[in-house]
């Protein structure tokens, strides 16, 4: 491409950006706005998080997992997470939303940042892919409810970020984070058990255990009643109580699927075979990864598995997809296989079209299952398609040149027995042993050559 037509292609692109960081900012203030005064309208998912705070201010943790009579909405995540919520209990009623939404607002913006800090592509590619990303239905929906998502797409955000610079250390904090919602942790730890990830791996349980241990000491009544929190939620969700048809799970759409006959035993074999599968292929990828993959395609891959095989993840959980998205947007040069860059463009253009179209039906989340689910098996194929391709390319290229002339053993030189002497080194022994032949150097140090640039 012409340098001028780039140059004109990137002012586009940021020109564009600006356009929709305007809409994307438009909306969260005129939603504030009309939510002010409105209790209606501030009556979602974050009231249990309001209530869990001023409750864990109380100094009586148990009683956050306690609803009244009159609440709707409970407060089903671990102890060791209340003190993210402890912080709305200090500020009034509104002030705790508005708080809310400011919070979720600067972890998309600071996730944007660290993208752009390990994605370098230069033609305004990044800011395309950021824009997409704050006027997605799945932002706009963490925050209106004011859910924690924000906090799932930050811990995935950093720990690529600090793992491609090499910092375990917080690579391992940040997905410790992930915790906060336990089925995601879950699917995270047997990808951590590779061999290129066993420091984050210790560092992620450092840090896990580091937040169990500090808010023990007060929150250790909170602990069965939180147990008995989440009985209660299986329970009704096994009765089919709960709507399925909100969450983006592989189960969820095996489960609408199936409709209203009893097929409850079939779903659930179909379920673990599909998830047995996908994650076997996760696995393998991850521990076939070599150096030159990149840390943000895997953690992208992980993503993929926490939507297609958590038994429970609702709509606006959906923005973790955002990972696997900027890995293949931002870096889809660097894909082995051309038929499957396009195949998971087209899983990630079904999966925009389930969020534009889940506020007027909402039973259209359930397609996000299977489509996180073929996205990661695609993903998985070309990560391990392109370690073959690296491992024969650094075979062919360490392979001897057909220029390179032996050398026969009888031309090496004896070395004289017993110690060398003392003193200056003898002539003999100064001198080349292997004596070096017409076309024979040139040659050997091309293939030493082709051997390191590869």
């Amino acid at each position: 491409m012409h340098p001028s037509t780039s140059a004109a292609v990137t002012r586009r692109r940021r020109i564009g950006h600006l356009v929709g960081l305007g809409l994307f900012l438009s909306v969260v203030v005129l939603w504030l706005i009309s939510a002010f005064g409105r209790p209606e309208l501030l009556d979602r998912d974050w009231v249990a998080f309001d209530n869990a705070g001023w409750r864990a201010l109380g100094g009586d943790w148990a009683s956050v997992y306690t609803a009244s009579a009159g609440e709707k909405w409970a407060y089903l995540y671990p102890p060791y997470a209340l003190p993210l919520v402890v912080p709305l209990g200090l500020v009034p009623y509104y002030a705790s939303y508005a708080l809310t939404v400011v919070m979720a607002v600067l972890a998309v913006v600071w996730s944007c940042r660290r993208l752009a800090a390990i994605v370098d592509t230069g033609d305004g590619r990044f800011l395309v892919f950021c824009s997409a990303l704050l006027c997605a239905p799945t932002t706009l929906q963490v925050l209106i409810t004011g859910q924690y998502s924000w906090l799932y797409l930050v811990a995935l955000v950093g720990g690529a970020a600090y793992w491609e610079k090499g910092d375990d250390r917080r690579a391992g904090w940040c997905l410790a984070l992930l915790a906060v919602k336990p089925n995601l942790a879950a699917l995270v730890l047997p990808l951590l058990v590779v061999r290129r990830c066993r420091g984050m791996a210790r560092h992620g349980a450092a840090a896990l255990l580091a937040a169990v241990v500090v808010t023990m000491p007060v929150s250790i009544g909170a602990w069965p009643r939180f147990v008995d929190a989440v009985r209660t939620v299986a329970a009704v969700q096994e009765q089919g109580d709960a709507p399925m048809e909100k969450q983006i799970t592989l189960l969820s759409f095996l489960r609408v699927v199936a409709g209203h006959f009893d097929g409850s035993t079939v779903t659930w074999v179909l379920w673990c075979v599909l998830g047995i599968a996908l994650a076997a292929l996760t696995l393998q990828a991850w521990r076939r990864a070599d150096d030159a993959t990149p840390a943000l395609r895997l953690i992208g891959m992980a993503a993929l598995a926490m939507v297609a095989l958590s038994p429970r993840l609702y709509f606006y959980d959906g923005l973790i997809v955002a990972v696997p998205a900027a890995s293949w947007y931002l870096r889809r040069d660097g894909y082995t296989l051309p038929s499957i860059r396009r195949l998971e463009g087209l899983c990630l253009f079904g999966i925009g079209v389930v969020t534009a179209l889940f506020f007027p039906w909402p039973a259209v989340s359930t397609a996000f299952g299977p489509l996180a689910g073929a996205w990661l098996a695609f993903e998985a194929v070309d990560v391990i398609a392109g370690v073959r391709a690296r491992c024969r390319a650094v075979s062919a290229a360490s392979s001897p040149s057909d220029t390179t002339t032996a050398v026969p053993m009888t031309a090496v030189r004896p070395i004289p027995a017993g110690p060398i002497p003392a003193g200056r080194v003898p002539a003999s022994l100064s001198e080349d042993r292997v004596p070096v032949q017409s076309g024979a150097s040139d040659g050997v140090a091309d293939a030493v050559r082709s051997g390191v640039g590869s």
